[in-house]
């Protein structure tokens, strides 16, 4: 079969613990290819993972899973992906929270298949969960290379809303408003 340069890596999450986890699957230009295998590991006392959402380059692809053990899990994408840019989103892993306090965990990306081809595609993502606050960007962008710290920066704008005094805006220096909606 073809050979592809099987450059794919996870995203980082950071967010609130009561909403869905989305965690983006990248590529660097893989192009057009048909069917991918991956294999993830996480940690089953924190996180519980509830399936796939399909991106611009998986739009022609139906996604299975099966969980193989508590916290490793075997997705398929059957179809043709298309991920043709230097960075392409090629589908997200949804999680949801076991736990109802701040905490940090990782989800790995342990093996990916393509076609019959088989790549040790290990990639680590840190999935920072916290109370509440949730990030409305924008958001750090990262290469696989390289690791991007940082933060909100200074805090110069701080609002309710007016219709629901649960819901905080904060306005940061460094990566965009945030929204807390306790």
């Amino acid at each position: 079969g073809p050979s592809y340069n099987a450059s794919i890596w996870l995203g980082d999450f950071s967010g609130s613990y009561l909403k869905p986890i989305y965690m983006p699957v990248y590529s660097s230009k893989l192009g057009t290819f048909e069917n991918m295998t991956q294999v993830f590991s996480y940690d089953p006392a924190i996180l519980s993972f509830n399936g796939t959402v399909d991106d611009i380059a998986s739009a022609n692809v139906s996604f299975s899973y099966s969980i193989i053990v508590p916290g490793i899990v075997s997705v398929r994408g059957t179809g043709i992906f298309n991920a043709m840019y230097p960075e392409t989103t090629l589908y997200y892993l949804v999680f949801s929270s076991y736990v109802t306090y701040q905490t940090i965990t990782n989800v790995s990306l342990d093996q990916t298949s393509i076609g019959n081809s088989e790549y040790p595609t290990v990639s680590q993502a840190t999935v920072k969960l916290v109370r509440g606050w949730t990030n409305l960007g924008p958001s750090n962008i990262s290469a696989p290379s390289e690791i991007v710290t940082g933060g909100a920066g200074t805090v110069p704008a701080i609002a309710f809303s007016p219709y629901n005094l649960s819901t905080i805006y904060v306005g940061s220096g460094r990566g965009g408003p945030w929204l807390s909606s306790q």
